[in-house]
């Protein structure tokens, strides 16, 4: 969404530009050269927020819990997606929480847990902004095995 934003943005300055330029020809591909700089350079902007995640995290924490889905997805970019239970209320019902990961060897030993159903400590990092390549603004650091 923000990569297109950008782009739009860049369309708007070259339109801007050119209402306030003349109509010769050295001024023209002067405006075209600085329309192409403003629509890459706002588009790439755009692109590193939506799939690359540069937005700055507003939240830092920690969760535990056991996980009880996790799966790959993604056409173009990859990421792993799990949900996690995390403590049971007084009713009994677990809390289900999701959040992605990248990172591979994060998300073997989240399957290894699954398998085992023993419980996680999981650090996490929220984005204001969440990166499109993602299902979850949660996206998942390191986890640790909680002893019992």
């Amino acid at each position: 969404m923000i990569t297109i934003l950008g782009i739009a943005a860049g369309t708007v300055i070259f339109l801007w530009i050119a209402g306030e330029r003349s109509s010769d020809k050295n001024s023209l591909l002067s405006l075209c050269a600085i329309s192409l700089v403003c629509t890459l350079s706002c588009g790439t902007l755009g692109w590193l927020v939506d799939y690359q995640g540069v937005a700055p995290h507003y939240a830092s924490g920690y969760r535990s819990g056991q996980v009880t889905k996790i799966c790959q997805r993604g056409w173009l970019f990859k990421s792993w997606e799990a949900d996690i239970a995390l403590t049971a209320d007084d009713t009994g019902k677990a809390e289900i929480w999701r959040c992605s990961m990248d990172s591979p060897e994060t998300a073997q030993r989240l399957i290894r847990a699954n398998g085992t159903g023993e419980r996680l400590q999981l650090q996490y990092d929220r984005y204001l902004i969440k990166p499109l390549r993602y299902d979850s603004s949660y996206i998942l650091r390191d986890c640790q095995t909680v002893k019992p």
